[in-house]
């Protein structure tokens, strides 16, 4: 009866198809006659066009803003998961310079620090796990906020942790909270990476953020200096909390071209055909339908040559990143420099991290990923080659080339960790043919994390060894054989995919097309099996066609 009510209010009936009861197939009426001959008038029921030209005229006369303020407003979604990455920067940065001094007050030494170091790190792998759980299971926001959640409470107990003074419970407590603030930081990430990338320009606030990142964690040190020597210990970890807790009332996911908006993308194609129903559609996007028809697994991505390249130089950065931050340290105490100054030459890498950041995302928006990450690798390459200096050349070690050498470094990091996040997800979607929803870029950023993570735990004994044995000098020649060969690799897939991609793209257009007049041949009989025989609602034809 609702049904028949609809159909009385809205009485557009379909040229290409009979009516359809529920349950049943939907059939072609009278061949390819009516079919083309629809496609070429391109017909609209004359109440439908009254309804659109008053449509149009009100559009017309409603005031247009401006191109400027269109991306503002459509930006301002991002400006939450910014603020609170810079104070979760902020909280991070606090450990190191002050909790090994409390611990020392407690009767620990600083191996409790280390433990707890490591314990977070450690803890950080299941935790990109469960945020993928998370996302696909539940939602994106709901990640997030467990994600936040959990981190206030550990931020929390880094600053309740001063009132325990008995050891035991101290060092109890402090392994926990590692463990439990390592969970939420992987959530976190694995969620704010799949937040920024579901967007059109996910390279450009993925820049932003590492660049607010390195920001807060300067900062953070400096504020937490000061609260400190006024008041008592906890008294910044309290006051970047509640800071970090403002804007959870203003947390929602983006809306334009994100993923959240393809999940709804149903619904409003059920609005369109409630506006006027005219049927099931048939085949307006075949490859589109061919293309997603099966689901495909995601972990069989581990097994592409390709993905695992681009995805590669995330773990060639961060392998890079943890020698310098093994290694350097020993090797600068031969120009007995000052604690201060020590922290200087760190500083620098950090600046070139977080500017290079950057540079990197504002390059993606253009579409550069692959130049800049050949860019980034050849810049880390001169950064080896003069920190040491190389044994081969005619320098001796300087500290103004160790300076460049970590700025190099910095910027380097930044354009594979940036440039290898947005290129990886477009190879996945546009050349692998995965879709380009939610599960796909959950695992794009929780692969990223993983990766990031790995070269973290297995690079520094594995310094620690080359250098022992060979030498800062000679360990650095280590790393850049290595990182040139990967550059190789790099570059011979890329050149290879470049090449075979014309014949792949002529295979696909002569198998649509095959189908194609295949199905209006025998469009009054039998359809090919391989064409669908209805539209899958999340169709891109049904999202975007005009009503």
């Amino acid at each position: 009866t609702s049904k028949s009510k609809h159909n009385q209010r809205y009485p557009c009936p379909s040229p290409l198809l009979a009516h359809v009861s529920d349950g049943s197939r939907p059939r072609f009426n009278d061949g390819s006659t009516e079919f083309s001959q629809h496609r070429q008038n391109n017909s609209v029921p004359e109440h439908c066009e009254g309804r659109l030209q008053n449509s149009t005229e009100d559009v017309e006369k409603s005031p247009k803003p401006s191109p400027l303020c269109e991306k503002l407003r459509s930006s301002v979604w991002g400006l939450t998961y910014v603020y609170q990455t810079f104070w979760i920067a902020a909280i991070n940065s606090l450990l190191a310079p002050f909790f090994p001094a409390l611990a020392a007050s407690r009767g620990n030494n600083t191996w409790l620090f280390g433990a707890t170091f490591s314990v977070f790190h450690v803890l950080m792998l299941p935790g990109s796990f469960l945020a993928e759980i998370l996302i696909i299971k539940k939602s994106l926001k709901f990640a997030y906020l467990i994600a936040i959640t959990g981190f206030t409470i550990y931020a929390s107990l880094c600053g309740a942790i001063y009132w325990i003074d008995e050891e035991n419970s101290f060092v109890g407590v402090a392994i926990f909270n590692a463990a439990f603030g390592g969970t939420a930081m992987a959530i976190f990430l694995v969620s704010v990476v799949t937040v920024f990338t579901s967007d059109s320009n996910g390279g450009l606030w993925m820049g932003i953020k590492e660049n607010v990142s390195g920001i807060g964690a300067l900062l953070g040190q400096v504020g937490g200096g000061f609260f400190i020597d006024h008041w008592k210990y906890p008294t910044p970890f309290f006051a970047f909390t509640i800071a970090l807790v403002l804007v959870i009332p203003f947390i929602k996911v983006p809306r334009s071209g994100s993923l959240e908006e393809k999940d709804e993308s149903p619904v409003r194609a059920d609005q369109v055909n409630e506006e006027c129903d005219q049927g099931d559609i048939v085949i307006n996007d075949t490859h589109s339908h061919l293309h997603h028809s099966q689901p495909k697994n995601r972990y069989k991505l581990l097994l592409d040559p390709m993905f695992l390249v681009n995805i590669g130089n995330i773990v060639m950065a961060s392998c890079l990143a943890a020698y310098n931050e093994a290694t350097l340290q020993p090797y600068l105490v031969q120009f007995n420099l000052s604690s201060t100054e020590v922290g200087a030459v760190f500083t620098v890498k950090s600046c070139g991290q977080s500017f290079g950041s950057l540079i990197a995302g504002m390059l993606t928006v253009y579409k550069m990923e692959q130049f800049y990450i050949i860019f980034g690798q050849v810049l880390i390459a001169i950064a080896l080659l003069i920190v040491g200096p190389a044994p081969f050349l005619p320098f001796q070690p300087s500290l103004t080339l160790i300076y460049i050498g970590q700025l190099l470094i910095g910027l380097g990091w930044s354009a594979l960790t940036i440039c290898s996040i947005t290129h990886t997800l477009k190879y996945v979607t546009n050349a692998a043919g995965y879709p380009n929803d939610l599960k796909t870029t959950s695992f794009i950023s929780s692969s990223a994390c993983r990766c990031l993570l790995l070269g973290g735990m297995i690079m520094p004994p594995i310094a620690t060894f080359i250098v022992t044995g060979c030498g800062y000098r000679k360990g650095s020649m280590f790393m850049l054989g290595t990182l040139s060969f990967f550059m190789l690799i790099t570059a011979g897939s890329w050149l290879t995919a470049a090449l075979c991609a014309p014949n792949a793209r002529f295979e696909r257009d002569s198998d649509r097309q095959t189908l194609w007049r295949g199905s209006s041949e025998n469009l009054g009989g039998l359809q090919d099996s391989r064409l669908p025989t209805t539209l899958s609602l999340t169709d891109s034809s049904v999202n975007h066609a005009p009503a």
